[in-house]
Formats: structure tokens, sequence, C-alpha cells
């Protein structure tokens, strides 16, 4: 009986040694596939990233001109503030299909050229009591927006929502989930081995 027990002690030890180790080379090789494949998608040629500058800015009744959004601070906004901000397209590169980048963040977005609205986002989350969130929109441009006016209207949907608007961009449409892998590559390697190790905390608990 004694025997037995013991037996099945040595085998449960050995299991848990056998699983942590799979579970060790499973965690290496995901790892080494996630950079293989940010290696990969970052490291083909891209495409010219044409960052909006020259912007004229409103929030609410004060006006900001030839704004360049990298050093651009201001008061946090709140529910019900209204931002506009607008350029004009000359300086943007000739592309195939050319799209824009559109950080979100708690706020409504419509966005024109030439006054002609072309994208919106939030509007029905926000009317049916929802969250927007943040993040950031990809949306195709039309193909003539050269030399055009764009003006994008913010209106947020929180209090202390944000003090600051990330960078807003054009590139060709192929490319532009490619440039935002490699802006970002660092925070999803670090994602994915955060994961990794969250789920072998998990397993290692339950065993």
């Amino acid at each position: 009986m004694e025997v037995r027990t013991t037996l099945n002690t040595l085998t449960k030890i050995l299991n848990k040694k056998n699983f942590r180790t799979v579970w060790f080379i499973y965690s290496l090789l995901s790892l080494a596939l996630v950079l293989f494949l940010l290696n990969y998608i970052t490291g083909k040629t891209l495409s010219e990233k044409c960052i909006l500058k020259n912007w004229n800015i409103s929030i609410n009744d004060k006006q900001y001109n030839n704004v360049d959004l990298k050093s651009f601070r201001f008061k946090t906004v709140s529910k019900k503030d209204v931002i506009t901000l607008s350029t004009t397209l000359t300086d943007s590169p000739a592309l195939k299909s050319p799209s824009i980048y559109i950080p979100v963040s708690q706020s409504t977005v419509n966005a024109y050229i030439d006054n002609q609205l072309f994208f919106d986002f939030g509007h029905e989350r926000y009317s049916d009591n929802r969250p927007i969130g943040s993040g950031f929109q990809i949306v195709s441009l039309p193909q003539d927006f050269h030399n055009r006016e764009l003006k994008i209207i913010m209106e947020v949907t929180e209090k202390n929502a944000f003090s600051n608007i990330d960078d807003i961009w054009i590139s060709d449409w192929n490319d532009s989930y490619r440039f935002v892998l490699a802006e970002n590559r660092l925070v999803f390697l670090a994602s994915s081995f955060l994961f990794i190790k969250l789920c072998h905390k998990i397993h290692s608990i339950r065993g």
C-alpha cells in the first residue's frame, strides 16, 4: 500500500514537472512566433506616411493656429466640450489607396473634406449611453483629397477625457495597419509575454 502511494506521488510530481517543461517550451515558441510575425509584417517596405501639421484648432471658444499635434497640450476637456481641427492637405503624397489615421478618445467624431462628411463615429454608442472608449480608426480617403480642406469635429462624451490629441496621418491603405504595428511592436511583444505568463500562473494554481 505504501509502495503504491509512493508511486502515485512520484507520478504526480513527474507530471507537474513535465507539464511545466512543456509549458515553458510552448511559451518560448509562442514568443518566437510573435517576434517573427512582427518582424515580417513591419520589415517590408512601407509607403510614405504623411503626418499632418499646421492645424487650426478651436476648443469651444478658444482658437489655436498653426498647431503641431505632437507638441500641442491643452486643459483637460470634459463632457460636451467641442474640438474642431482643420488643415489643408497640401503636402500629402500621391497614393493608390489613400487612408487617414484618426485617433478616437471618449468623443464622437465627424470628419469632412471641403465640408462633405466622409466619416462619423460614436454617435450611436453615445445615444445608447454606452462608452465610446479610446483607440483609432483608419478610414479611406477620396482619391482627389489633395489641396482640399480636412476638418474633424470631436464632441467629448466623458468627464476629464484628455488633454492632447495623437498625430493624424495619411498613408496607403495597405500599409496603415503595418505602421501601427511598427510603432507599437514593443507593446504587442510585452502584452504577448504577460498573457503567456498569466496563462502559466493559472495552470500552476490549478495544478
